[in-house]
């Protein structure tokens, strides 16, 4: 997603766009919030700790989208860098 990011990047800088706000993590926006997505969602390099079952996570470093059905996480998808 490519979008109007602010001239001066803060470490830990909030930046609202639609339904998503992105954090700046000192080299990198990332996702923080995304409120199109009806149960948490979480986008890192590292798998979240604290979870839900129907939680999903996007590793920041490979665009691969995992589902946690309860006990284990399950591959859902793939993204792509343009």
């Amino acid at each position: 997603m490519v979008f109007p990011a602010p001239n001066s990047n803060n470490l830990n800088q909030r930046y609202k766009l639609d339904a998503r706000e992105w954090e700046w993590a000192g080299d990198r926006w990332k996702i923080a919030t995304d409120l199109e997505i009806g149960g948490n969602h979480y986008y890192s390099d590292n798998m979240p700790t604290t979870i839900l079952k129907g939680s999903l996570w996007t590793d920041s470093n490979t665009l691969i989208t995992y589902t946690f059905n309860g006990s284990e996480w399950t591959e859902v998808g793939r993204g792509t860098v343009s």
